[in-house]
């Protein structure tokens, strides 16, 4: 396996468990700011709207000019962890909508480039491993950082479950931006 696709699985992993952590407990989170079922409901699909929109135009940018890839991928995690620090900072309902909107938009940077970067790398006839492997990591990571996540937040609160997912995104950042921010051509 490439050297570039174990950097990108773990990335990937360690930026999933920030969403991981909070996902399955993200409504609570919405009634103690003082929202309801709807506001949940409105602030995901803002979130999946945004990231949609933006993902096809950062799609086209980065076919259009190839060494944006890497920089799109880096300020991509660096927007998300930025919007995951704003988590700490909520007070009403409107400012998660702003939060959500941010993060659509920081995964939009991310998503075309590191699928293509994924794919230039993946080892011919071992594709649907390496694919398989990622998604397989990542759901399993995801799974138990789930359950992490509720004790976390039954047991000291939101605030410190928001430090947790915090941390994981500048580990992530800090991991892909070490691996793409100088190089063009990877």
């Amino acid at each position: 396996m490439h050297k570039v696709i174990k950097i990108l699985i773990a990335t990937s992993i360690l930026c999933n468990i920030g969403f991981a952590l909070y996902e399955p407990i993200y409504a609570i989170f919405v009634q103690q700011i003082g929202g309801d079922i709807l506001a949940a409901a409105a602030s995901m699909g803002l979130f999946a709207i945004v990231l949609g929109v933006f993902t096809i135009i950062f799609g086209k940018l980065t076919d259009a000019n190839k060494c944006l890839k890497n920089k799109f991928i880096v300020l991509g995690y660096a927007i998300v962890t930025a919007a995951f620090a704003g988590y700490y900072f909520v007070k009403h309902p409107i400012d998660l909508f702003v939060i959500q909107a941010v993060i659509g938009f920081g995964t939009a940077m991310i998503d075309p480039g590191w699928s293509a970067l994924f794919g230039m790398h993946v080892k011919k006839n071992n594709e649907a491993t390496e694919w398989g492997l990622w998604e397989g990591t990542k759901q399993i990571a995801m799974g138990i950082f789930a359950i992490a996540g509720g004790a976390v937040a039954a047991t000291f609160g939101f605030k410190t479950l928001i430090l947790i997912m915090f941390t994981f995104e500048v580990l992530a950042t800090i991991s892909i931006a070490r691996l793409l921010w100088t190089k063009c051509k990877i």
